[in-house]
């Protein structure tokens, strides 16, 4: 009865290690065995290779970085399909896969697993709609109770971009309350820096994208962003890829 019953508890944590998986490949579209084992909390990774056998996932090489990624199967993504909303906007294609944004893609997931414990609810970039802002964050979070925006960023851009995402995550929070604060996600903190220098200025310059000179031009008008506004932008730094 006792081996029974140890069998039944190992296929249980195995169900829900799998279901685990499938929620987040919806999410994200891949990951890697780092990344899910600590998304799962383990350190052994035989579950990658007895759900490839079972064909739930599939492994997928990129140039990118030295892992494998791990995709969802066409049948993985049938049984996500019923567990997951995210499912119904997953691609199969390994093509689609960007790999420009791999490692960028790889660090938010990164980031929402260190936090883990203050998360309780998800939303990925590809699932997020605001009508009247254009700026749409990588991912929304409920951390610590609260509507957070997350932006991961790992290269400097340039200030017409940044300044042009802070104005728009400033409507989104002041006048649309789309989400309650901004968390700005850095690797280190010389980048983290730059970013505030900009931020910190007395007023921001504004822009506007000039389709025939496909640039942002900066206009004659400045902005001066409330002081309760500002206090909800979170500049922070976090490993990545």
């Amino acid at each position: 009865m006792l081996d029974v019953a140890k069998a039944h508890l190992a296929r249980s944590r195995h169900e829900e290690k799998k279901l685990e998986i499938l929620r987040w490949l919806s999410c994200f579209q891949y990951s890697t065995a780092d990344i899910l084992c600590g998304l799962l909390g383990i350190k052994n990774k035989n579950i990658f290779s007895r759900l490839s056998k079972s064909n739930v996932i599939r492994s997928v090489k990129t140039d990118v970085i030295y892992q494998d990624l791990w995709m969802l199967t066409r049948l993985g993504l049938s049984l996500a399909r019923e567990i997951a909303p995210e499912a119904s906007r997953y691609s199969l294609d390994p093509n689609r896969i960007s790999s420009r944004l791999v490692r960028h893609n790889l660090s938010l997931q990164m980031y929402l697993i260190g936090n883990a414990e203050s998360i309780t609810k998800i939303t990925p970039e590809k699932c997020i709609f605001f009508p009247s802002v254009s700026k749409i964050p990588d991912a929304i979070i409920t951390l610590n109770g609260r509507i957070v925006a997350v932006e991961i960023e790992r290269h400097h851009k340039s200030d017409s971009r940044i300044y042009m995402a802070y104005y728009e995550h400033a409507l989104a929070i002041g006048k649309f309350h789309y989400y309650d604060v901004v968390n700005y996600v850095f690797p280190t903190e010389s980048l983290k820096n730059k970013y505030l220098k900009l931020f910190n200025c007395a007023a921001w310059p504004l822009y506007e994208y000039n389709e025939a000179r496909r640039r942002y031009i900066q206009r004659d008008a400045m902005w001066e962003i409330p002081k309760d506004i500002g206090l909800r932008f979170n500049f922070i730094t976090a490993s990545m890829l």
